[in-house]
């Protein structure tokens, strides 16, 4: 009994703990004008003036295709 107990409060942990991230896109009311209020964690987001973190110069023009974001929050 207290082994399936323990399992049992560990498997609800796992389950608050994965979905506890915040959601963020590169569009809408969760794209980058938004991301300060997201979270705590990303109010650096609205003092910044670069959204690179390097500090890029220079530039050339390129033909490339769309690319494609396949973002998961977990493995």
């Amino acid at each position: 009994m207290t082994k399936k107990l323990i399992a049992a409060i560990q498997w609800g942990l796992k389950l608050q703990m994965a979905d506890s991230g915040s959601h963020w896109s590169y569009e809408g009311e969760s794209g980058p004008g938004y991301w300060h209020c997201l979270s705590e964690d990303y109010a650096l987001c609205s003092r910044g003036q670069q959204q690179a973190p390097i500090d890029i110069t220079e530039s050339i023009k390129a033909d490339l295709p769309p690319l494609m974001f396949d973002y998961r929050s977990h493995c």
